[in-house]
């Protein structure tokens, strides 16, 4: 594995982690992908593949070669799950989640919210109910 794969791969996936929850929370855009998400795959073909074309004929650069395209690309594989599928797609609203839905009927703010520590949960009650209540 070379310094260059590695940094690449760290690079990309810091993107797709920051892009994902944006695009599903914020954005309320279609999630990325599903159990293989071949978005943030096919997206990252598009780039690098033409990129190492051209690095490759222009002869100045060193283009990347089959062992690190795929270590870029079995880090992609592995690391966008966790922010399409894994902790971050259940962790963001669940955050949100005791303000958003404690009614006076299931009285969640005595029993559950008064339990938590204020650093579990989004202690602003418009901030929980617009993460879920936005147009």
């Amino acid at each position: 594995m070379s310094r260059r794969s590695l940094l690449i791969g760290t690079a990309w996936v810091a993107l797709q982690s920051a892009v994902a929850p944006y695009s599903n929370y914020y954005a309320r855009g279609s999630s990325l992908g599903g159990n293989l998400p071949l978005a943030p795959l096919v997206l990252l073909a598009l780039i690098l593949l033409p990129l190492n074309v051209a690095l490759r004929r222009s002869r100045r650069g060193r283009p990347l070669v089959g062992s690190e395209l795929a270590i870029v690309w079995i880090m992609t594989a592995v690391a966008s799950v966790i922010p399409l599928r894994g902790v971050v797609a259940y962790l963001v609203p669940l955050l949100a989640s005791p303000l958003h839905y404690a009614t006076p009927e299931n009285d969640w703010r005595a029993l559950l919210v008064s339990a938590l520590p204020s650093w579990a949960y989004v202690s602003n009650e418009l901030a929980a109910h617009a993460f879920f209540d936005r147009p």
